[in-house]
């Protein structure tokens, strides 16, 4: 494989899908301190309270197809670079990328998420140009060691963590190491002492959670 294909999608319908999976997960978000972006005429009071017409009814309002468009532009004009390095660098992992991957555009929920096995969300209200092809990396690292996170149970930001340290291995011009609510230095030693074998990596993780 010598490039990562990218299906960019966006629609009406799928933002008002966003709105009501992000309202589902409000108070999770809430709860891990992440930023919520939702449309404006949205009453979040009695987040419980809002029916799927007023989601539609906000979504329609605010949907501007051209914030879209340019972001896909820039995507498609600066992702090859990023795709070439990231095979380069991810050449020592056992686990092998998706010829494709699924990129839904978004202005709502965080700023981004993904879905086994090649589905990507991306908000491009708050991730745009730079920010836009870091997490598209960063959701792409997700999705290679997803099926060892999930058999692992490991926990959420052990699994952040894990992440961020991949991207600096992999593709290094593109790491922002997160601040996490934990004590990452175990998962740091794990990592340093045991890569690039990530099943191994993830499996101490879990072990050292118990």
């Amino acid at each position: 494989m010598n490039h990562i294909l990218l299906r960019i999608i966006y629609s009406i319908d799928f933002e008002i899908e966003r709105v009501s999976e992000t309202l589902k997960r409000f108070e999770w978000y809430k709860t891990h301190g992440y930023s919520v972006k939702l449309p404006k005429s949205l009453d979040l009071s009695d987040h419980e309270k809002i029916s799927r017409e007023d989601i539609e009814k906000a979504v329609r309002e605010e949907y501007d197809e051209k914030k879209y468009l340019e972001s896909k532009e820039y995507l498609e004009n600066n992702w090859g670079k990023v795709s070439s390095k990231l095979i380069k660098g991810g050449e020592t992992l056992l686990f092998p990328f998706q010829e494709q991957y699924d990129v839904c555009f978004t202005m709502y929920g965080v700023g981004g998420s993904y879905r086994l096995p090649n589905k990507i969300i991306v908000n491009i209200q708050s991730k745009f140009e730079f920010g836009l092809l870091r997490t598209i990396v960063h959701e792409i690292i997700h999705l290679l060691i997803g099926d060892a996170i999930s058999r692992h149970k490991v926990e959420h930001w052990a699994k952040e963590r894990i992440v961020d340290l991949l991207i600096s291995r992999v593709i290094p011009e593109m790491s922002k190491i997160q601040q996490v609510p934990i004590d990452t230095r175990a998962v740091d030693e794990i990592f340093k002492n045991n890569y690039p074998d990530i099943n191994l990596v993830v499996k101490l993780v879990s072990e050292k959670e118990q």
